[in-house]
């Protein structure tokens, strides 16, 4: 992603794909998307890693307990 802090964003994008895959299973990823920016899926853990590393104090947890209540 480009723009103001870019590795966040990318994080959160993760992070709410996560969300939506955790209560729709079914969604299809966007695969042309990935193949074009080479991307890879990161795992959930992955994902808590890089929230924990530029997002907000807290976010993890408040990610986490979003992911449990789906």
């Amino acid at each position: 992603m480009s723009g103001h802090e870019p590795e966040l964003r990318t994080a959160r994008a993760w992070a709410c794909w996560e969300l939506a895959k955790t209560v729709n299973p079914e969604w299809p990823s966007d695969q042309e998307q990935i193949e074009q920016e080479s991307l890879v899926e990161p795992t959930r853990e992955e994902v808590a890693k890089n929230l924990a590393a530029h997002g907000l104090q807290g976010e993890v947890g408040e990610w986490m307990k979003a992911l449990n209540e789906a």
